[in-house]
């Protein structure tokens, strides 16, 4: 349903009553009916990729970026990137925006 019509009266408890009507149309934009889909990294076996870095690697060092798209618009299709599980929570972060992990 992409749009639709609502018919309001509106009555005041007067004597005589007195009424007022107007329509609404509504027009949905874009439902939030599509999944964010990852692009990068592709995981090459089921939800998994590996990455390799130097063990001498300083702090700030780019590990991997996360790429995704979500094919609703607006509002809907805005990103946002967490780490949801990590076995060394404080050792990486995610850029909420960007995707990069560092």
């Amino acid at each position: 349903l992409k749009h639709f019509q609502i018919h309001v009266l509106v009555r005041d408890s007067g004597v005589p009553p007195l009424s007022s009507n107007v329509t609404v149309d509504v027009v949905i934009l874009d439902q939030n009916d599509n999944a964010p889909v990852i692009v990068n990294p592709l995981p090459e076996y089921g939800s998994t990729v590996i990455e390799t870095i130097s063990r001498f690697a300083e702090p700030g060092y780019l590990v991997a970026k996360v790429s995704a798209t979500d094919a609703d618009s607006g509002q809907n299709a805005r990103l946002t990137y967490h780490v949801f599980q990590a076995t060394h929570r404080n050792l990486f972060t995610i850029s909420e925006d960007t995707g990069e992990i560092w």
